[in-house]
């Protein structure tokens, strides 16, 4: 369940569009005040309010103008690390030679890829290379004006359990969260420290380790007591705002306190933080329900992991505490039993949809989650207390007071992209290459999502992960208006230099903010393709509106940047940057193709046609299948039949296998749903010819992929796409579409038959495919000269942020809404037009 927005992009797109029309019409309000930038936890000096009641066009700017001391401190000491010791201090960010998929699903789980394991990243939150000053302000718990850590790690130790914490101890080290303190209640208070301080933190120092644990541990006897017992003198002594009750075998995914955190900042009625979580040891399994079960909780188990939990209900539960609830808990429902417990006292949590736990089952700690439970421990308890995370009202206020700060100091330049989600399309795509390209070049990276909709907009989290471990899904913790102040938090706690905008209308819509609070970072935008019938040019038009505040566009294609330039953008403020694919890791032999097709039993003289897309609108879903059921029907392939296979999920995905039901081409056509990057990898090797009719592209990466693997393509002649399907490469087919169905069904058609009958063209379309991406299309050259130039971008010295006037932004807001329903219009009109072809078909079927 996600925090906002699991519907359509409409209504989440919406609400977004929302955000910024409130965050410039509330503040334009007279009298109306506004913090900026400090933490409610600095002290009064630190934290300023602006009011203005005076009217004009410069409120906006007034209002928005950063805490000058704050942000100054913040910037200065980043500078100061990265001249720290004569530039000797090195980043100590690596990437892994070897890096694993961090699975999200229990068919792909690598289970031994724990977070700290040598498959990942390492080193990317690690401060102890910073100067002094730095590193004192953390290892005394004393930063923000706080004189207690923000939170409070409990684990108790029973005899034998010491060999389990120095991993723990790893885990705790390399959060991206640093103010914690981490108390330890053990039997053998000298075993458990020998243990503890033998942390094998990646990118850490061992004089770093001890000193981590020297000013953030503490041990405290309690022998011969019980787990109950000593979790409750540990809860006892908790001086945090939020207490985590940890076992010595648990393991935390790197920014699980974090986001844990920001959770309950933001929802006042939630007391508990959840995660999806990981079991590993007797029984390897991911777990992913939780608090949003409700009263399914009364009956099972669904409580899959530790929560972080308000310390001030912990130590205020009644009847003994928290010894008394876990000495009544059975083996195995400690966590579950302790959220009834607080169920009862009117408090109840909220799930994060993540895999940001990893425990460990065995016979001391057997695994039991979704098992029903004794009625007897939920008597009294008729319903699970009334907290639900609701989506913001349509009015809210929008502060930018961070809740704390976390200034994670290194010597690493750092990049954040701003990206829509992570999806499987050619743009997600792309952002993974990017980020790829950017931590090898040893810069930490941070994404950050704003939609949320499973399956689909999570496919490439993985493939991210083996990169970073800064992956932030906002809705999946944040409120749609937390979204502003937490982006300033990144770009103050990582220390971002680059802002790398991708394809997202919510980052364009707070562009203008970044500026205001963060006017040393450059804005950078990649620009893939042109949306004719939305917001009037789509990603285009957003790039020229917020050009005051962006400081170099790139796009995918010299067609593209011309549309800048016809629209005033001087030649200089845009730059043509194609993408690519790595010929290398895309190729094929006919024995591999032929292997593939046995595993997938496929005919080995069969003609496979592949399809891979969102099955949304944009990508003609039903126009792909009238054109297939042309091709099949005019098809003289004697040696095997022809095969058409679906990879992708979407909003049409059931009108398109509707439609191939009516044209009875429905046993022909294979549908796969949304599946991950590898598995489409895979039926383009055992593929013959790639199909992909787009009304918009810039230049797909589909294209690239199936192109490299010498499959024959059939395209749509949109965006840039003339530019790597020349007309003289003799490598693919090319059709403009013309807007009326019939006509375009006709077109691609004839194409897919000529390629489907005969194997001499096939081939020589598929061989040439194959070297246009060789010679011109490598990503390692492309993606690298990219990085290059972003990272060698300035601020731009000709434009300055500019305030928007609030009815202005009003009445662009409008214009907006009026796009979208057009938009919806076109769409009807759209399908309408299909009407008469498919009622033929189905006559043609009754016939038959």
């Amino acid at each position: 369940m996600a925090l906002f927005g699991r519907g359509s992009g409409g209504v989440g797109w919406t609400a977004a569009g929302l955000l910024a029309a409130t965050l410039l019409t509330v503040i334009g309000r007279a009298g109306y005040t506004y913090s900026v930038l400090p933490s409610r936890n600095d002290d009064a000096g630190a934290r300023r309010s602006h009011t203005d009641d005076s009217g004009g066009g410069s409120r906006v700017r007034r209002l928005l103008r950063a805490d000058a001391r704050t942000a100054k401190q913040i910037h200065d000491m980043h500078v100061a690390v990265r001249q720290h010791d004569n530039g000797r201090t090195k980043c100590s960010f690596r990437v892994s030679e070897a890096p694993l998929a961090v699975a999200e699903t229990p068919g792909n789980m690598a289970y031994a890829n724990t977070p700290l394991s040598r498959h990942r990243v390492a080193g990317q939150f690690d401060i102890s290379s910073g100067p002094p000053g730095s590193r004192v302000k953390h290892w005394n718990m004393r930063g923000n004006g706080r004189q207690d850590p923000l939170v409070s790690v409990v684990t108790a130790v029973q005899q034998g359990e010491e060999r389990y914490l120095a991993g723990l101890a790893s885990t705790l080290q390399t959060q991206s969260l640093k103010d914690i303190e981490w108390v330890v209640v053990a039997s053998d208070t000298a075993a458990a420290t020998r243990a503890a301080t033998n942390s094998n933190a990646a990118g850490y120092s061992a004089t770093a380790s001890t000193h981590w644990f020297e000013a953030r541990a503490k041990v405290v006897g309690l022998s011969r007591a019980s787990r109950a017992a000593q979790r409750h003198e540990g809860a006892r002594l908790a001086r945090g705002t939020y207490t985590l009750l940890l076992l010595p075998s648990d393991r935390l995914e790197l920014t699980a306190l974090e986001k844990a955190v920001w959770m309950l900042e933001g929802h006042g009625n939630v007391t508990m933080a959840g995660f999806y979580s990981v079991h590993i040891g007797t029984r390897n399994r991911t777990w992913t329900f939780g608090f949003q079960d409700l009263n399914l909780n009364l009956q099972y188990n669904r409580i899959g992991s530790s929560f972080v939990v308000r310390t001030a209900a912990l130590q205020a539960l009644p009847g003994g505490g928290l010894e008394a609830v876990e000495l009544a808990s059975p083996l195995g429902l400690q966590d579950w039993c302790l959220a009834m417990a607080l169920a009862r006292a009117g408090h109840w949590g909220y799930t994060i949809p993540e895999l940001l736990f990893w425990r460990t089952s065995s016979t001391d700690s057997p695994l039991r989650v979704g098992e029903a439970v004794d009625p007897k421990f939920v008597q009294g308890l008729a319903a699970i207390p009334n907290s639900s995370v609701a989506a913001s009202p349509r009015l809210s206020s929008i502060s930018t007071v961070l809740p704390f700060h976390n200034p994670l100091y290194s010597g690493c330049h750092r990049a954040l992209f701003l990206v829509p989600w992570l999806a499987l399309g050619g743009a997600d795509l792309f952002n993974v290459d990017m980020v790829k390209v950017f931590a090898k070049r040893g810069w930490p990276v941070t994404v950050v999502s704003t939609l949320y909709q499973p399956p689909a907009s999570t496919f490439v989290r993985p493939e991210m992960l083996k990169h970073t471990h800064d992956v932030f899904t906002m809705p999946n913790f944040l409120k749609l208006t937390d979204f502003p102040r937490f982006i300033a938090y990144l770009i103050e706690s990582r220390g971002i230099t680059h802002l790398v905008l991708s394809n997202s209308q919510l980052g364009y819509d707070l562009l203008p903010f970044v500026r205001e609070v963060a006017p040393h970072v450059v804005i950078v935008d990649y620009v893939h393709s042109e949306t004719v019938d939305w917001k009037s040019g789509g990603y285009v038009r957003y790039s020229l509106v917020f050009q005051n505040v962006i400081d170099k566009t790139f796009t995918t294609s010299k067609q593209l940047a011309q549309r800048f330039i016809e629209e005033g953008l001087s030649e200089d403020r845009v730059d043509v940057s194609y993408l690519g694919v790595d010929p290398q890791h895309l190729s094929k032999t006919e024995e591999e193709k032929e292997a593939v097709r046995r595993e997938l039993g496929m005919g080995k003289d069969s003609v496979v046609v592949l399809v891979a897309c969102r099955i949304a609108a944009e990508k003609q879903p039903l126009l792909i299948i009238e054109a297939f059921a042309q091709a099949v029907s005019a098809s003289k392939n004697p040696d095997g039949s022809v095969l058409m296979v679906v990879a992708g999920d979407g909003p049409l995905l059931g009108r398109m296998k509707d439609t191939a039901a009516d044209l009875m081409v429905d046993e022909h056509v294979e549908f796969l749903g949304g599946v991950s990057r590898d598995t489409v990898k895979r039926y383009m090797v055992a593929a013959d010819v790639f199909f992909q009719p787009s009304l918009f592209e810039g230049i797909s990466m589909s294209l690239f992929e199936a192109m490299s693997m010498s499959l024959a393509v059939v395209a749509s002649a949109v965006g840039g796409q003339a530019e790597v399907i020349t007309s003289d490469c003799r490598c693919g087919f090319l059709v403009t579409n013309t807007g009326y169905f019939d006509i375009d069904v006709a077109q691609y058609g004839k194409y897919l038959a000529t390629l489907v009958q005969d194997s001499q063209v096939r081939a020589i379309v598929a061989g040439n495919a194959r070297k246009v991406i060789e010679t011109r299309f490598d990503s390692k050259r492309l993606s690298a000269e990219l990085a290059e130039k972003m990272i060698a971008q300035t601020l731009g010295s000709r434009h300055r942020p500019v305030a928007l006037d609030p009815d202005a932004a009003t009445a662009v807001g409008r214009l907006y809404e009026a796009s979208d329903q057009r938009k919806l219009s076109d769409i009807k009109d759209f399908e309408t037009r299909r009407d008469p072809s498919r009622r033929a078909h189905q006559k043609r079927k009754q016939l038959h």
